[in-house]
């Protein structure tokens, strides 16, 4: 996502952060100071200074390995933090560096009681617990680029706590939660509002499909090319070139088979109709969702509305997935999010037999971590232990 444009004394420059972030005019030059600092440390790109000893001399290639070494959300999550912190100082009248455990307790009470302004508690007021103890750690950050020892922590850790508290017992609040599960028939619903005739029905057909078959994260369906989907006689294969758990990885390829008892909402039927319609409209590269504007022109076709970007946001995933679920009138449709595509596929398939082991191999999960166990919803009573175990020998027929 490019740089938000913020007004600051009548001149139009970038905001630091993914979001409208309005920073006092004095603090700017203070901000990009601390943004420069923070790239500089990303990057592993030393100051222009004079290096008096040659062993202190960095290495200029050491700058590739260190940007590839930290992900992008990251880098924009810390610029966010300090640049919250910086507006912070500046309304509080507090000193920012060095800072007191006061100010940086201070600081988390501030974010604790900010409105939330994107998510799935925007509108609500006070941060996550997680993103607040996300951005006190950009704050130890800033100090050390400065020069300076982190603040003590104590205090403002204690504030998060007791938010995350607070927070828990609030029925609304989703800091931690599962999102629902998106499962057949609920997903033949939503399948049925998008109109294949047109491009982006098309496409949120192959999103959702995809997303159900894989049981893809969100962040798995923006980032696919149209390389990465290669149809075969038996289906496709999909390559999953980056993984959330491990980014170092080489990649997964994901193998999805004909399904012809699920009709029209066959994985491969939808994949491959998005796949033709891309190829109509000369597009043969890039990112393979994509953006489809209120034109109908997909992002990459002639007289494209919006930003040009081969690829769909992983925001915008999410928001097609919860626009489809209201427009369907399902049950809990305003709870419905990325990952419950990933859920409901995870439930239906081992409600449908499968066994957890592959459904871990084909979700890419560790097949040692025990987090799959909380993807997968109560099943009906047919899976019940009781219910399929056998004991003992059958009698022999006489």
């Amino acid at each position: 996502m490019g740089d938000d444009i913020v007004l600051y004394d009548g001149e139009l420059v970038p905001s630091p952060g993914d979001r409208m972030v309005m920073i006092p005019a004095s603090m700017l030059e203070q901000l990009q100071r601390a943004l420069d600092l923070f790239d500089t440390m990303t990057t592993g790109q030393a100051p222009a200074v004079s290096v008096p000893d040659p062993d202190d001399a960095r290495d200029p290639k050491a700058a590739k390995y260190h940007r590839q070494a930290r992900a992008d959300a990251t880098r924009r999550a810390y610029k966010q933090g300090i640049s919250y912190y910086l507006d912070f100082c500046a309304q509080t009248g507090r000193r920012e560096l060095p800072a007191r455990a006061s100010t940086v307790e201070a600081f988390a009470i501030w974010l604790s009681e900010r409105e939330v302004t994107r998510g799935r508690n925007k509108g609500r007021i006070g941060m996550a617990p997680n993103s607040i103890r996300l951005y006190l750690s950009a704050v130890c950050t800033y100090h050390r680029l400065q020069g300076e020892n982190p603040p003590d922590l104590t205090l403002a850790r204690g504030i998060v706590e007791g938010h995350a508290r607070g927070r828990a017992k609030d029925p609304a609040s989703r800091d931690g939660k599962g999102v629902p599960g998106l499962r057949l028939p609920s997903l033949q619903q939503i399948f049925e509002v998008c109109d294949p005739k047109t491009n982006q029905g098309a496409r949120d057909r192959a999103l959702l499909m995809l997303g159900w078959a894989m049981m893809a994260r969100r962040s798995e369906l923006a980032n696919l090319d149209i390389a990465h989907v290669e149809l075969t006689d038996d289906g496709a294969d999909i390559y999953v070139r980056m993984s959330k758990t491990d980014q170092t990885a080489e990649g997964a390829t994901v193998n999805l088979v004909w399904r012809p008892d699920l009709k029209e909402m066959c994985p491969i039927v939808n994949i491959t109709r998005w796949h033709e319609r891309l190829a109509e409209h000369g597009i043969t590269e890039g990112g393979f969702l994509r953006g489809v504007d209120r034109h109908d022109r997909i992002n990459g076709q002639p007289g494209w509305a919006g930003n040009v970007s081969s690829r769909m946001d992983p925001t915008t995933v999410e928001l097609v997935i919860a626009r489809l679920a209201v427009k369907a009138h399902i049950k809990d449709a305003t709870k419905m999010r990325g990952h419950s595509l990933r859920r409901g596929g995870a439930t239906d398939f081992y409600d449908g037999g499968a066994d957890i082991l592959a459904i871990a191999r084909h979700g890419r999960w560790n097949e040692k971590s025990p987090v799959i166990f909380r993807y997968i919803e109560e099943v009906p009573d047919k899976r019940n232990p009781l219910r399929v175990a056998k004991f003992g020998k059958d009698e022999p027929s006489t």
